[in-house]
């Protein structure tokens, strides 16, 4: 039986109501006054500093002054529970919290690929979700205090590389959307708004993996608050191409792409992006006679290995 399936297993007996107590270590467990272990934003977190997942560098002592392993309950001075753990090494990657009151602060359990923390407000309220892996983040979720989500961020499956984020107002309005278009050459979409939930702007990014990070790059379209189309600007690394350039770097993009895809190509930036792909398909539907299934299929997969 591997580790993981193992500590897998034992995760589930202590949930359970059953026996629990007794793979409890009380020899080595602790005990703290509720200010000792309330962070300003009422959070409980000083056991993350014990959690190598989220860069922590602490270990758990045991009464010999060795590193801990095993299961282990701390308690409020009241006796109530506040932190059930095992631990490994003096590390800690499967544990629950608990506010004094006993409902639950947080808890981070093994999942398919990795594991998943999810932290509470006092009142039970989702407060912060992140699933992740040995090799980094692949979810991250947070929420405001009245329960609307505040944003959420997707990565790649082996963790790290940004694919989609979504962020939004305490009301649910959209705040900002940032997604993943062309996985080659790391080109985002990102879209903007206005307190009312129009489009505020909206243009194509690219990632640099340098100090230089997301960088305006393509056509930027900016909206008045009303939605009407404001201005159209063509920007190459953040900085805006001038009308002399502009056309010369446009056609320089058509030139990479297909002849049979720039009828696609809709706002001429010589890239095919998932907007594209989706008004191509609506069309087709709608009975346009110079697109077929076959050429939907080659400007998807066009768009995948550009």
């Amino acid at each position: 039986m591997t580790k993981k399936i193992y500590t897998g297993f034992l995760f589930i007996i202590m949930l359970s109501e059953i026996s629990a107590q007794n793979f409890f270590n009380s020899t080595n467990s602790k005990t703290y006054k509720s200010f000792q272990v309330l962070s300003a934003d009422s959070s409980i977190s000083i056991y993350d500093k014990l959690n190598k997942a989220f860069g922590g560098d602490s270990i758990r002592l045991d009464s010999r002054n060795q590193p801990f392993t095993g299961w282990v309950e701390d308690k409020y001075e009241n006796g109530a529970a506040l932190h059930k753990g095992y631990y490994i090494d003096g590390t800690v990657s499967l544990y629950k919290n608990y506010f004094e009151n006993g409902k639950l602060e947080r808890s981070v359990e093994a999942v398919i690929g990795g594991y998943l923390m999810q932290v509470y407000y006092p009142d039970s309220k989702l407060r912060y979700a992140n699933r992740y892996s040995e090799s980094g983040s692949q979810m991250e979720k947070s929420c405001y205090r009245n329960g609307q989500v505040a944003f959420v961020e997707e990565y790649n499956k082996s963790g790290g590389h940004l694919v989609k984020r979504n962020s939004y107002e305490e009301n649910g309005t959209p705040k900002e959307s940032l997604e993943l278009v062309n996985k080659k050459k790391d080109i985002y979409y990102k879209t903007e708004y206005f307190e009312n939930g129009y489009v505020k702007d909206e243009g194509t990014l690219q990632f640099f993996s340098d100090s230089r990070g997301f960088m305006k790059d393509g056509k930027w379209k900016t909206y008045t608050e009303d939605g009407n189309l404001l201005k159209e600007e063509m920007y190459v690394q953040d900085g805006i191409v001038n009308p002399g350039t502009e056309e010369h770097l446009v056609k320089q993009d058509l030139a990479q792409l297909p002849v049979e895809f720039a009828s696609a190509d809709t706002d001429k930036d010589g890239h095919i992006t998932p907007f594209e792909i989706t008004a191509c398909v609506d069309q087709f539907f709608e009975g346009n006679p110079k697109l077929s299934p076959e050429y939907i299929n080659k400007l998807i997969e066009f768009f995948f290995n550009e």
